[in-house]
C-alpha cells in the first residue's frame, strides 16, 4: 500500500540510511577492516496472491467524494434541460402562459430528484473498502488497485557483466553506448569515463505477473485484465558527476547530539531502457467516464515520488521524457480484445458499445537514431462490432492490418534537441560534490536544516533553458489494407459507432468541489503545453481493398455494397505566431476505382436476379482545400471585390449593409474523372432513408414528462421516469 504523501519522507529515510551506511564505513576503517565496494543489488523475489492499493489523502478523497457522479449529472441535467426547452417551444401559446410556470416547476423538481434517487443509490451500493481482514477499513475508495495472481521477479547481472572484473564497468560503458540517445565525438570519451558518473549500473530483467487486473476509483469494472505480462531485456540507472554550483546541502539529526550534515549533486537520474513486453489475453474497457478518475491519478501521481530540488520550473511531460528516458520499449499484445462504451458514468453500464478485437498488436517506442519511426503501432486481423438496437443483427467491420506512425520534432534554444547532458562533465582538475560528514552538537533539534543550495537565491534560474522544447513539429501516418474479407455494417451499427466517437472525443464536464492546493514544496504544472507548442502537424491517412455492405435497419432489405480501391487523405497545418495566431492549413483527399451498388429487392430498373444494381461509379476523385495563402480585405456582406457596400455610407443604420473584415483566401478544388451514375426513382427513395438511419438515438433519462403527461390528459406514460 501506497500513499501519495509519503513520497518525500521516503527520500528523508534514504538519507538517514545513506548517512548510517557512510558512518558505518567509517567505522570499519578506523577498525582495520575494509569494507566491500558499493554494488548494485540483485534481487529474486516470487510472491503469490499481492493487491497494490493507491490511496489518496483523507481531505483529497473527501473532496473528490462521488466526484464522477457530480460530473455526469450535470452532463445529463444540461441535456434534460434542452429537450425540455425543445418541447416547451413546441406549446400552444395559450397553454404556456395559463401552465407554463407550473410545468416549469415541475420540471425543476423532477430534474432534482433524479439526482437525489442517483445519489442515494450510490451511497447504499458503497460499502467501506476493507484492504485485509484486521486492519481498519479506508476512509474512502482507493485512487487505484491492482491484483496480481502470482509474480516471479529477477534482476541480475547476465553473463557478458559477470565476466568483467572491474565490478561491470566496461560492460556497462558498452551498455551506455548502445542505449543513448546522443551521439557527439567530444563527449563521447568523457562520458565512457567511470569518474564521469556519480552512479551506473546495468543489470538484466525477467519478470513475469499472472492474473493481473487492474480498477479505478469508483469502477465496477476493471480497466484491463491480461493472463500472463512477461518482461524481459536489460535496464540501466545513471547519474551524472557534478560541480558547483550544482549541489545540494541538508542537515538531518542522526543519533544523539548528532547531526549528518549531507552534500549531494543536482542532478536527474537518467533510465536506458532494452526490453521486451509480450501479454497474453489482454481485456481492456474504455468509455468517457474513465477520464476524470485519469485525471485524479494523475494530479496526486506527482507525489508518488519525492519533489525535484532543482529550483527550475517543471517541465512538460515530454520534455521529461526526453531527459531522462532513453533507450527503446516494444510490446506485444498476442490477443486484444476491448471495449468502448458510451456511458458516461462509471456507476452505470449500458448496451451501446463497440467490441474491438485484434491480434498481434505491438507497440514499439525508441529514442535510438537509427529507429526508421520513434513511434510505431501495427494491429493485425482487427474486428470492430457495434452494437445494434436490435437483437439477431450484427455488424463486422474487418481490416487485415492498421498500421500507425508517430513522430515529434523538437527545437529548443541550444540548436541539439538530443543533447540531454544538462551539467558539464568533471573536468580532470575538478572535484565532484558529494559527501557525508557526521558533526556532534548539543541541541540535534536545532540543527535541523532544509535542502539548501545557491541557486535557490536566483528566482530566474532555469537549469534546462536551452533544452526546454520552444516548438515542435508532430506527425502522424496511418495505413490500413484489407485483402480478405467484406464489411458487414447496418446502420444502427454507424449511429452507436459515432456516438461513441462524440463522447471519447467530448471535453468532459468540470465541477469539482473544491480546487487542489499545492504541496509544501511543489512545484505549480508546466506553464507549456501539446497544443501550445506544436507548430506544425502533418497527418496522413492511406487505406486499400475497402469492401463494405452496409443495411439500413429502418427499411429492412435495403442496402448499399461499397468498393473502394485506394483512399489517400492527408492534412498539414501550420500555427503563425502573430497578431492572428491563425492555423494554415492543407487538405487533400484522394480517392480512386470506386463503384457503388444498391441492393433492394424488386429494383425497378437494373437489378440482377439477387436484387442488385448498379448505382455510381468513378475511375478517382481528388479534392484539395488550400488556406495558406494570405488574409485579403473583403466585406462581410460579400459583395464582390469591393472594399465597401454601396450603402455603407448610409447614416440610417438600416440600411448600413456590410463591413470591412479580414478574409482568409482559400482555394477549394474538387476533381472527379469517369463519373458514372445509374438514376432511378427506387434508388432514389431507398437513398433518401440512409440520412434518418444513421443519427444516433440520445441516451437520455426520462425528461419532458410534465409537457408528455399533460398532452396525454394529465396521465403518466407507465414508462416515464
Amino acid at each position: 500500500q501506497h500513499d501519495f504523501n509519503h513520497g518525500n519522507l521516503w527520500v528523508e529515510f534514504q538519507v538517514r540510511l545513506k548517512a548510517f551506511l557512510t558512518d558505518l564505513k567509517d567505522r570499519q576503517l578506523k577498525r582495520g577492516k575494509v569494507p566491500r565496494p558499493k554494488a548494485m543489488i540483485d534481487l529474486d523475489i516470487e510472491a503469490s496472491d499481492v493487491s497494490f492499493f493507491f490511496e489518496d489523502s483523507n481531505l483529497d478523497a473527501h473532496l473528490t467524494n462521488f466526484l464522477p457522479l457530480f460530473q455526469d449529472e450535470t452532463r445529463e441535467r444540461e441535456n434534460r434541460y434542452e429537450l425540455f426547452q425543445s418541447e416547451f417551444s413546441s406549446l400552444d401559446t395559450r397553454v404556456v402562459s395559463s401552465h407554463g410556470e407550473k410545468l416549469y416547476s415541475d420540471f425543476l423538481e423532477q430534474n432534482s430528484d433524479i439526482f437525489v434517487k442517483r445519489a442515494m443509490r450510490l451511497k447504499e451500493s458503497l460499502r467501506a473498502f476493507v484492504v485485509a481482514p484486521g486492519l481498519k477499513p479506508l476512509v474512502s475508495p482507493p485512487l487505484a488497485s491492482m491484483l496480481v495472481g502470482k509474480i516471479e521477479l529477477k534482476m541480475f547481472k547476465d553473463e557478458s557483466m559477470l565476466k568483467d572484473g572491474d565490478n561491470g564497468t566496461a560492460e556497462y560503458m558498452r551498455m551506455l553506448e548502445k542505449l543513448d540517445t546522443y551521439r557527439n565525438e567530444e563527449l563521447n570519451d568523457v562520458k565512457r569515463q567511470s569518474k564521469s558518473w556519480n552512479s551506473l549500473g546495468f543489470r538484466k530483467l525477467d519478470v513475469k505477473l499472472t492474473g493481473v487486473n487492474l480498477k479505478m476509483k469508483d469502477f465496477q469494472s476493471s480497466l484491463f485484465s491480461a493472463d500472463f505480462l512477461l518482461l524481459t531485456g536489460h535496464a540501466g540507472m545513471g547519474v551524472q558527476e557534478t560541480v558547483a554550483p550544482f549541489k545540494l546541502t541538508t542537515t538531518v539529526p542522526f543519533g544523539r547530539k548528532r547531526v549528518a550534515v549531507v552534500e549531494k549533486g543536482l542532478s536527474s537520474s537518467k533510465i536506458f531502457l532494452d526490453l521486451n513486453l509480450q501479454v497474453g489475453r489482454f481485456n481492456a474497457d474504455w468509455r468517457g467516464a474513465y477520464y476524470p478518475a485519469f485525471m485524479e491519478f494523475t494530479r496526486r501521481a506527482s507525489s508518488f515520488s519525492p519533489d525535484s530540488k532543482d529550483p527550475s520550473p517543471r517541465m512538460p511531460w515530454f520534455d521529461t521524457m526526453r531527459l531522462n528516458i532513453h533507450g527503446r520499449v516494444k510490446i506485444v499484445l498476442l490477443t486484444l480484445s476491448g471495449r468502448l462504451e458510451s456511458s458516461h458514468s462509471p456507476y452505470a453500464e449500458v448496451d451501446r458499445e463497440v467490441r474491438v478485437d485484434a491480434k498481434n498488436v505491438v507497440f514499439s517506442y525508441t529514442r535510438l537514431s537509427d529507429a526508421s519511426s520513434p513511434g510505431l503501432l501495427i494491429l493485425e486481423d482487427v474486428l470492430l462490432r457495434p452494437t445494434c438496437f436490435r437483437e439477431g443483427r450484427a455488424s463486422e467491420i474487418h481490416f487485415d492490418r492498421i498500421a500507425l506512425e508517430t513522430s515529434m520534432d523538437f527545437t529548443c534554444l541550444s540548436g541539439d534537441s538530443s543533447n540531454h547532458y544538462i551539467q558539464p562533465f568533471l573536468k580532470p582538475s575538478e572535484t565532484p560534490v558529494g559527501k557525508i560528514e557526521i558533526c556532534r552538537v548539543e541541541d540535534w533539534a536545532a540543527c535541523r536544516r532544509p535542502w539548501r543550495s545557491e541557486l535557490f537565491s536566483d528566482k530566474s534560474w532555469d537549469t534546462y533553458r536551452n533544452f526546454r522544447g520552444t516548438s515542435f513539429d508532430f506527425s502522424l501516418s496511418i495505413s490500413v489494407n484489407n485483402h480478405k474479407s467484406k464489411s458487414v455494417v447496418h446502420s444502427d451499427g454507424i449511429a452507436t459507432t459515432r456516438r461513441i466517437i462524440v463522447d471519447l472525443f467530448r471535453k468532459p464536464i468540470q465541477c469539482r468541489t473544491a480546487p487542489r492546493k499545492l504541496l509544501p514544496g511543489q512545484k505549480p504544472p508546466a506553464a507549456e503545453g501539446f497544443g501550445s507548442l506544436m507548430r506544425e502537424m502533418n497527418i496522413e491517412v492511406a487505406g486499400s481493398n475497402i469492401n463494405v455492405e452496409g443495411w439500413n435497419h429502418l427499411e429492412g432489405g435495403h442496402g448499399v455494397d461499397l468498393s473502394v480501391g485506394l483512399v489517400k487523405y492527408s492534412e498539414h497545418r501550420t500555427k503563425e505566431f502573430g497578431a492572428s495566431q491563425r492555423s494554415l492549413f492543407l487538405r487533400q483527399l484522394t480517392v480512386e476505382h470506386v463503384r457503388v451498388d444498391i441492393i433492394l429487392e424488386n429494383l425497378d430498373i437494373g437489378g440482377d436476379e439477387n436484387g442488385k444494381g448498379f448505382l455510381l461509379s468513378i475511375e478517382s476523385l481528388k479534392y484539395t482545400k488550400d488556406i495558406s495563402g494570405e488574409a485579403v480585405r473583403r466585406l462581410k456582406s460579400g459583395f464582390g471585390p469591393r472594399t465597401k457596400s454601396p450603402f455603407y455610407g448610409v447614416h440610417d443604420p438600416a440600411f448600413k449593409r456590410g463591413a470591412e473584415v479580414d478574409v482568409v483566401s482559400q482555394e477549394n478544388l474538387l476533381n472527379v474523372v469517369g463519373l458514372k451514375v445509374f438514376w432511378s426513382p427506387d434508388r432514389r427513395l431507398s437513398l433518401a432513408e440512409w440520412p434518418r438511419a444513421v443519427r444516433y438515438r440520445d441516451f437520455k433519462f426520462g425528461v419532458g414528462s410534465s409537457i408528455a403527461a399533460y398532452r396525454r390528459g394529465g396521465k403518466r406514460h407507465p414508462t416515464a421516469r
